[in-house]
């Protein structure tokens, strides 16, 4: 079984590749499915970085536009985990002038098993006995829990849209101008069924 938090926040990052280079979107208003539009190069690698709050959750998989991401678990405490990868637009073809593309992103969730010590914040310890440097017997105290479990179970989905236009990768100035964002925030709600997990908010930093 797992405890499911009553809240989730998923931060995501975007910064293109090989300078951690800033990622840009345009207001359009009212004439598109959405008001913001982010901008993205075609033929371009994008460094990912995702923070789950509270970090007692994981993220077991992510997906951007139908491409894989695998995600390199980074750091972990009570608070935050936070994890990276890339995002490759190579072969991604460029949208159309006056259109937008809206692309799918999801990520399966995890939280430890509420069985697990570590989930419970309960330590465990084992006695250990060895031979001093005069023949005496030496007891130690060693500590034999982890900071987190590795026993992970599903908590739920998360899935948006982002709303993007692609660009060719010899139209990349179109691609630095705009509003330049360090990430998006979005504040979930899990449920029992452990199924799609309710968006309350989003933000753009």
């Amino acid at each position: 079984m797992v405890d499911i938090p009553s809240l989730v926040k998923i931060s995501v990052s975007l910064k293109i590749q090989p300078n951690d280079g800033a990622v840009y979107f345009k207001v359009d208003g009212q004439r598109f499915g959405q008001n913001r539009t982010i901008k993205l190069l075609t033929g371009a690698k994008y460094k990912i970085e995702v923070a789950l709050r509270p970090g007692t959750v994981q993220a077991t998989t992510m997906g951007i536009g139908g491409v894989n991401v695998p995600l390199e678990e980074k750091s972990r405490d009570a608070q935050v985990a936070s994890y990276t990868g890339i995002y490759d637009t190579e072969g991604v073809p460029h949208t159309k002038s006056g259109e937008r593309q809206p692309i799918q992103v999801n990520m399966q969730v995890g939280g430890p098993c509420s069985r697990s010590p570590a989930w419970k914040g309960r330590g465990q310890q084992r006695v250990d006995t060895y031979k001093g440097k005069h023949g005496e017997d030496k007891k130690e105290l060693i500590n034999t829990d982890t900071p987190f479990s590795s026993q992970f179970n599903d908590i739920g989905v998360f899935e948006t849209v982002w709303q993007v236009k692609f660009y060719n990768y010899h139209k990349r100035d179109h691609c630095q101008w705009g509003n330049s964002f360090g990430s998006i925030e979005y504040e979930c709600k899990p449920n029992e069924t452990r199924s799609l997990m309710w968006i309350n908010k989003e933000t753009f930093h």
